[in-house]
């Protein structure tokens, strides 16, 4: 009786000392964002920080986005803080490399390209994951978080 008592109890020891990392997070206080397959960009000259869209020195009717194969449909939207910028959305459903040809009346091809992946949040998600970002032509700057949306600003010449 006392050896099943012992082991009994080494049993409920060794059992109460194991890893309770399985447990789930609680999300019942996260508030999370919609997911954002967006590119945004910002055109502006180089020489004046000028925003190309809100002046008329891009017409949104001579951009033309493409990636390789389809045309892109994008939209042109007033944004408070900076300003007119053009957008296009990723299709999420195949992750791997993207690369987008763009095109306007006065400028030169640029091409944006990036990699995607599927991420997966605790709480949120799922994202769009995105790295290996490179934009050509034009110098620019660009923000992301590591997921989509990914924001840029083109200096044209």
């Amino acid at each position: 009786m006392l050896q099943k008592s012992a082991l009994f109890f080494l049993t409920l020891f060794i059992l109460s000392c194991s890893d309770s990392k399985t447990e789930l997070p609680d999300c019942s206080l996260v508030d999370c964002d919609v997911a954002d397959n967006t590119v945004y960009i910002l055109f502006l000259d180089a020489d004046t920080d000028e925003n190309l869209l809100d002046s008329g020195g891009i017409q949104n009717e001579t951009v033309l986005i493409s990636d390789g194969t389809n045309e892109i449909s994008h939209s042109i939207v007033e944004n408070t803080e900076r300003g007119t910028i053009l957008y296009f959305n990723v299709n999420p459903a195949n992750y791997g490399n993207k690369s987008f040809d763009i095109t306007f009346e006065g400028g030169e091809l640029f091409t944006i390209s990036f990699n995607t992946s599927y991420l997966e949040g605790e709480c949120c998600g799922p994202f769009t994951g995105i790295d290996a970002i490179a934009i050509s032509t034009y110098l620019n700057e660009y923000s992301t978080t590591g997921a989509l949306p990914l924001n840029i600003t083109l200096y044209i010449d």
